[in-house]
């Protein structure tokens, strides 16, 4: 007695089981979805975390702060007194506001070489009423503690060094890179401002100037 032989017929492609290529390629686009979530997660978590990161605006960016215009007042932190807030410039006094960074630090760069150069300036007019002041103008902010150490390791302790780690003050001064240095007078106006290395000499011939003018009525 023979048997027929029996064919299935295939099953439709609705309930055809997937293979292996079917569901890599099937999860991919749920894949995508995922790292896209935890990548707009990360930029909200450093856009909200203070000090978290800080991105320097361009050159072409930076505020505009010429001679004889009025200095902005800003609040800074002085890492050499404990982070203790000070503004800046100082009212009623000429100021020398030197924008350095110290890091990465280097015996060689230029703003350390323009911070001996600033405390010398500042021992030789602090009893005539010189103001000087450094802020950090590093790219990627120094932390508190790089910062205190900067203040010994660059023998700054006569003279506050403060922190800008979002380039606030930098912008406001429109500094768009350092070292950058600007005089300001008794009345908070721009004296004299400049970019990149200033020679004592010619600092001081400012500077000179600027005190013998006298307070402002």
């Amino acid at each position: 007695m023979s048997t027929a032989l029996r064919t299935r017929a295939p099953l439709p492609s609705a309930h055809r089981p997937r293979t292996g290529i079917g569901r890599r390629v099937t999860a991919v686009p749920g894949l995508i979805a995922s790292v896209v979530g935890v990548a707009l997660l990360a930029v909200v978590a450093v856009l909200l975390w203070p000090g978290a990161v800080s991105v320097r605006p361009s050159a072409s960016k930076f505020a505009s702060l010429p001679v004889g215009s009025i200095a902005p007042r800003v609040r800074l932190s002085d890492a050499g007194a404990g982070g203790s807030s000070r503004t800046l410039p100082s009212q009623g006094e000429v100021t020398l506001v030197s924008f350095l960074a110290t890091q990465p630090d280097s015996a060689d760069t230029p703003s350390r070489s323009q911070a001996v150069e600033l405390v010398s300036l500042a021992s030789q007019y602090a009893a005539q009423g010189l103001q000087v002041a450094v802020v950090d103008d590093t790219s990627t902010p120094a932390s508190e503690g790089a910062l205190e150490n900067t203040v010994y390791d660059w023998q700054l302790s006569s003279l506050p060094l403060f922190a800008d780690p979002r380039h606030a003050a930098a912008y406001r001064y429109g500094v768009a890179a350092a070292p950058a240095t600007v005089l300001i007078g008794r009345d908070g106006r721009v004296l004299d401002r400049w970019s990149g290395y200033v020679l004592t000499a010619v600092a001081a011939q400012a500077i000179s100037a600027a005190l013998i003018e006298g307070p402002k009525a």
